[in-house]
């Protein structure tokens, strides 16, 4: 997989079948969350393909699969947490952006 100078592997999710129902769920650093169907990654290039466009200066920092029914919880190096259910997320395209995960202040970072 080729990858450019500031790229980087963030996850590897071992799949066995791309079954209907199942999300990609991913979050960055700035808080930014995006729930991917998993069907979305069912047919891979030699060159990749996109899972989430990154804002300057963002990187993405946790990726799982998940089934539409969990709970979320995101915590900053500054001591927020915030908590919400997966399904208040919407299911997305793999080039958006996603959606605001929580609102964190300054320099303040999810980790």
């Amino acid at each position: 997989l080729p990858l450019e100078p500031d790229e980087r592997i963030t996850a590897i999710l071992p799949v066995r079948e791309y079954e209907e129902g199942m999300n990609v769920f991913m979050a960055t650093a700035s808080g930014t969350v995006k729930k991917t169907a998993l069907t979305e990654f069912s047919r891979p290039r030699s060159a990749g393909i996109i899972a989430v466009g990154l804002n300057d200066g963002d990187e993405l920092i946790g990726v799982d699969l998940t089934d539409g029914s969990n709970e979320v919880m995101l915590f900053s190096a500054e001591g927020k947490v915030v908590r919400f259910s997966e399904s208040a997320v919407r299911t997305m395209g793999r080039t958006a952006t996603g959606v605001r995960g929580i609102s964190l202040q300054n320099d303040d970072r999810v980790v």
